[in-house]
């Protein structure tokens, strides 16, 4: 019997990855090259505790949607605040980082061109780590 496809669901449900490197970041791809998104790849992002994606630039933009929790986003010499329901935009080329402020988690999901996601073969971070970018 092959496997139903599924065209809805929790996130939570999606597998996830625990990032090491930057005090534990959970990763889950909601829509990417094996599903239903070729050239595009959504990340659901969680950053718990101490958890921080260090300031790093590559060659592929960012579009972030902020689902819960709060945080600041550097995009070169400028910090903007997160919050549910706040978006951000890293241009192609700009360092950036990501860390979460206050009590709760900081949940976003993040898009990337295919190549920039860690599951890519082409992906490669300037932070030397497995961020996922």
């Amino acid at each position: 019997m092959a496997d139903q496809v599924v065209y809805a669901g929790k996130i939570k449900d999606l597998p996830s990855v625990t990032l090491q490197g930057h005090g534990g970041i959970e990763k889950r791809i909601v829509f990417g090259p094996e599903r239903f998104w070729e050239n595009y790849t959504a990340r659901c992002f969680t950053l718990e505790g101490d958890a921080a994606v260090p300031l790093h630039q590559h060659d592929w933009p960012h579009y972030v949607f902020v689902l819960s929790g709060e945080g600041r986003v550097r995009v070169e010499d400028e910090e903007y605040p997160l919050a549910p329901l706040f978006w951000a935009h890293v241009p192609a080329g700009k360092p950036h980082a990501f860390e979460r402020a206050g009590e709760e988690p900081l949940t976003f999901i993040c898009i990337v061109p295919s190549e920039g996601d860690i599951t890519s073969p082409a992906f490669s971070c300037s932070c030397g780590c497995d961020c996922g970018g």
